[in-house]
């Protein structure tokens, strides 16, 4: 049966049967004690000697229990044992207890304070042989006796024995908090939380506290996960006596926050405390995790000499020399502890030793036919064909292995699982491994690949020290995964307004009439005699007209997604009408439909310039700031829209109603839901009671009940197919012209891993930059082909170079890499530009200008999480875990869990 984490932390007491005829003194010694009260007797001199130790003169006390001996030489023996545990000497302790029950075979309190030392010896099962043998009658008796079972893993007998001691009147504040956290170790949360608050509440009010309430106290708000209260109360209780058990509990808290420098501190006090083979092993594992070496190498060699029948102090002196990179020493050790100890434990030691550090696989076959046990040989076979890359082999033979617990195992299994990107089952795994570095990495990778930042970042906290000074690590890569988001696709989509005004936005006509000015003032010349200024005016109305005409024709190819034509009419157009805002932004509306979005912004920014009423533009600019994700920026257009309507209806109210629909949608992309939903009424035109469902769509992200209304926005059966996939997983397939709505339905497919195929679309310079990240984003043969037939149609698009060095980055291709992100610079470098600069220089190691690289794009991107990503791998490759605790606290509050990680922690060899 499971043992509960509680009983790591739990008090023991003991308990003692006084005599119910006879009152006893006053026992301020043992009263809060984990020790039975002393016994009384008629003899004079055992009589003295409670005095004495009542007075706390514990030496006095021994010599007068001796001389009573003579008389009563149970309750002699019996208070020595008493003596002997209050000064920590828990084998001449049990050594009293024992005489006391050989003495007198009906003695209860020496059974119960034997089995209390025991205890504290770590020797449980003979604990509870010992306690099986009483009954305890008492609600100290319960206490000791429940805890000792609990300890055990007996839950039903521990159970037992605390409702017995519930339900006595003499229950204390020590009992109720053991009681409660055995209660939460078996689940009884509520419970068990009720009884902690009420043993904290009985010790504050007392006021002069001794040690055994502040320890107390420190147990019961550890328990609780009140930690800096736990660590007041347990240095209190030092303050007053030094003890092993608060040293103890106070080191365990300290090496739980990762300040192993402090835990160091407590478990040296330990070894002063009592000089045991555990003290020491815990003074080594601090110094080791604190960074403190050249203490911790002293410390090693004076046990391998003090110790050297134990198989744990070769075991830490060997993990010792490992972490330092000492390999000749850890060869030394593990060979030293198979020459004393000469057992199989030792010779798997040593040929685990010759597989994992000397790859000396020769000389561990040679010694392999020397193991007994089958699982040491199954894990050392297991070792060696990690180390040959014989994966599978190894997977099935450790298969086999029945023993689960096994540190080696685990290792191995963890490994595997890591290896295989298994990542439902592998943290338990890493968790039953041995505590050595290879730990610790896997954890990180597994977090990381997880994208568990919260407990990465913690993780890393506790390891600043321990791993800053690490030399031997596991071999590691960082891989790079292409995702839909690293490739900057330019038909790309998201659940936003944007995307929807992206669909909606149509050309603008020219109305023909506007020429007529140029006529009547060519009539009018004509008639004043000014033939040449006539001639002039009526030229350019013959220029209009031909713009006019090239414009409206570009708008009808435009509605039909014919955008090779519509280029062509608006070139035309621009010839007759120059920088006409009208045609100018149909540009920008022809580039955005193609895949520009950069040049799209231009044109519409350019309109803006010449006019600010030319209201789809600042649509049409969100649109493209939408995309660099300039929220700011994309909010300000929708403001100064609706802001420059209200200006031009103060002045010309029948002129600005032509361009209300504009005012409408931005309205939406400035999430004044509530205010357009009360504007437009029943007998708006249909296209304004679009636009209110839309509205109600972003507020109440209802999109069952958007497709159920009647809308007339241009592309509406894109919208709602897209709609209906990306909410309801639903691919409506259908053939179409338009590259916008093809390629964005291409898109949403691919992340909802659905099957869309493409139509044939004519492929320009745009559509092959679109092409080509989807030839990366599949893996195809056919990157370097479209790469050249896109410098052949253009050697100054920036995308080529862009998407190069990303493709050259990816293959590790780092000559052609390095070349393309040096043609890149010869452009402004945007956003994507610096990513994947960044990129590669993680990925080639060069950590100089990964640096300069991860502090420019988090300048530029400070919203972006792929920048801390980039640097939070550099700190983990680097040992600095404080930049990864950093960053993974940043990522914690990202929205990642829907995010493909662009970068992945990968183990390619053992």
């Amino acid at each position: 049966m499971r043992r509960f984490f509680y009983l790591i932390i739990i008090l023991f007491l003991l308990v003692a049967c006084g005599k119910k005829d006879k009152p006893k003194p006053i026992d301020n010694i043992t009263a809060k004690k984990p020790i039975a009260p002393i016994e009384e007797t008629k003899n004079e001199k055992i009589d003295a000697g409670n005095q004495f130790l009542l007075n706390g003169d514990f030496e006095k006390a021994i010599e007068f229990y001796n001389k009573g001996l003579e008389e009563n030489r149970a309750v002699a023996f019996y208070n020595l044992g008493v003596v002997n545990y209050l000064l920590g000497k828990y084998k001449d302790s049990e050594e009293y207890f024992r005489k006391a029950i050989n003495e007198n075979k009906e003695f209860k309190p020496a059974y119960i304070n034997l089995a209390a030392t025991l205890v504290k010896e770590d020797r449980i099962r003979e604990a509870v042989e010992t306690i099986s043998k009483i009954e305890p009658s008492n609600a100290k008796e319960y206490l000791i006796v429940a805890e000792i079972y609990a300890k055990v893993g007996d839950v039903a007998k521990a159970y037992y024995y605390f409702r017995k001691l519930e339900g006595s009147k003499d229950i204390t504040a020590a009992g109720m908090i053991s009681y409660g956290l055995f209660l939460k170790g078996i689940g009884e949360e509520t419970k068990g939380v009720e009884l902690i608050d009420k043993g904290i509440k009985k010790l504050d009010e007392i006021e002069n506290k001794d040690y055994d309430d502040f320890y107390q106290l420190g147990l019961a708000h550890y328990a609780l996960g009140y930690y800096e209260k736990s660590i007041y109360n347990l240095k209190s209780a030092l303050n007053i006596k030094k003890t092993y058990e608060a040293s103890e509990m106070l080191m365990k808290i300290y090496e739980s926050q990762g300040k192993y420098d402090l835990a160091a501190i407590l478990a040296e006090d330990l070894v002063g405390l009592n000089p045991s083979l555990k003290s020491y092993l815990s003074y080594v594992e601090n110094l080791i995790k604190s960074s403190n070496y050249d203490e911790a190498s002293n410390i090693v060699t004076e046990l391998l000499s003090k110790f050297d029948k134990s198989f744990e102090i070769y075991k830490i002196a060997h993990k010792f020399y490992i972490l330092k990179g000492d390999l000749i020493n850890a060869h030394k050790v593990a060979k030293l502890a198979y020459d004393k100890l000469r057992d199989d434990r030792s010779l798997f030691f040593y040929i685990r030793h010759s597989i994992l550090y000397d790859y000396n696989l020769s000389e561990a076959r040679k010694l392999l036919s020397q193991l007994k046990s089958p699982e040491y040989i199954a894990i050392a076979k297991g070792f060696l064909n990690l180390k040959e890359g014989s994966f599978s082999q190894a997977e099935k033979i450790v298969n086999d292995i029945k023993d689960d617990k096994d540190p080696d195992y685990n290792y191995i299994k963890a490994f595997l699982l890591l290896r295989n990107r298994e990542y439902s089952a592998v943290e338990k795994h890493i968790d039953n491994m041995e505590d050595i570095p290879e730990r610790f990495f896997y954890k990180f990778i597994y977090y990381y690949n997880t994208k568990q930042f919260g407990k990465l970042a913690e993780l890393s906290l506790k390891n600043v020290k321990y791993i800053k000074n690490v030399k031997r690590y596991p071999r590691f890569d960082i891989k790079l995964q292409p995702t839909l988001e690293d490739l900057n696709f330019a038909f790309e989509f998201r659940p936003d307004f944007e995307t929807m005004l992206r669909l909606i936005l149509t050309p603008m006509f020219i109305d023909p009439e506007e020429m007529t000015s140029y006529l009547s003032a060519g009539y009018n010349l004509l008639q004043q005699s000014d033939q040449l200024a006539a001639l002039r005016e009526l030229k350019k109305s013959v220029n209009f007209s031909e713009g006019i005409r090239h414009n409206n024709t570009a708008v009808k190819y435009m509605l039909e997604f014919d955008y090779e034509s519509a280029s062509k009419e608006l070139t035309e157009a621009a010839n007759y009408l120059g920088d006409n805002p009208i045609v100018y932004f149909n540009i920008g509306l022809l580039m955005l439909n193609l895949g520009n979005i950069d040049k799209a912004y231009e044109f519409f920014d350019s309109v803006l310039l010449n006019n600010k009423f030319v209201f789809p533009a600042y649509l049409g600019k969100a649109v493209c700031l939408s995309y660099q994700d300039e929220r700011v920026r994309v909010l300000a257009q929708y403001d100064m829209l609706i802001s420059n309507y209200n200006i031009l209806e103060n002045n010309e109210k029948t002129q600005a109603r032509k361009y209300q629909y504009y005012k409408l949608l931005a309205m939406v992309g400035y999430k004044k839901y509530d205010e357009l939903i009360e504007t437009i009424k029943d007998n708006d035109p249909l296209i304004y009671k679009s636009i209110k469902n839309l509205a109600i769509l972003f507020k109440t992200g209802d999109y069952k009940n958007y497709l159920k209304e009647e809308n007339h926005f241009f592309r509406n059966k894109t919208i709602n197919a897209l709609l209906t996939l990306y909410y309801d997983d639903t691919l409506i397939d259908y053939p179409t012209n338009d590259r916008v709505s093809d390629y964005m339905m291409h898109y949403l497919s691919l992340s909802k891993d659905k099957n869309h195929k493409l139509a044939v679309h004519n492929v320009d310079k745009y559509l092959l930059i679109e092409n080509i990240r989807y030839d990366i984003f599949y893996g195809k043969n056919t990157i370097l082909e479209n790469l050249r037939r896109l410098k052949n149609l253009d050697s100054n698009e920036v995308n080529l170079y862009k998407l190069s060095l990303y493709y050259f980055t990816l293959k590790k291709d780092v000559i052609n890499a390095e070349l393309s992100l040096k043609n890149l610079k010869k452009y402004n470098m945007d956003k994507q530009g610096y990513y994947y600069q960044m990129l590669y220089h993680l990925l080639t190691n060069n950590t100089f200008n990964l640096s300069k690289s991860i502090n420019k794009y988090i300048e530029i991107a400070p919203n972006d999480y792929r920048g801390y990503i980039v640097e939070l791998l550099k700190g983990f490759r680097e040992n600095n875990l404080q930049m990864a605790y950093d960053n993974g606290i940043r990522l914690e509050k990202s929205v990642l869990k829907n995010k493909k990680m662009p970068l992945e922690i990968v183990l390619n060899e053992f």
